[in-house]
């Protein structure tokens, strides 16, 4: 979390879009491979119906693209059908159009 932090918390502008870049590449990158990795060719993380995992997963991802990179997930196409899919849920819908965008 120390680059996260880093990254959101820099006054800077030029500073925190570096400490966003070092993060993305030497960590959320490696772990995304992992994610993409564990959902291989599954409709969810664990299997065929979601689980906490699923809602954990997503609302990291979909927090990293809010606050600090839009297309950070075009490198991952399994992970953005996920969300994509996970977002479209009937009853986690009316949550995602009513959640406030932010930046940290």
């Amino acid at each position: 979390m120390n680059p996260i932090l880093r990254a959101t918390l820099t006054k800077n502008y030029d500073a925190r879009k570096e400490c966003w870049n070092v993060f993305k590449e030497e960590s959320l990158f490696p772990l995304l491979r992992e994610y993409e990795e564990l959902l291989g060719e599954q409709k969810f993380m664990i299997g065929d119906r979601y689980s906490w995992a699923d809602i954990a997963v997503v609302e990291f991802l979909t927090r990293c693209q809010q606050c600090y990179d839009s297309f950070y997930l075009a490198h991952f196409e399994r992970l953005r059908t996920f969300c994509q899919t996970f977002e479209s849920l009937p009853h986690i819908r009316p949550y995602i159009q009513g959640r406030v965008d932010s930046f940290i």
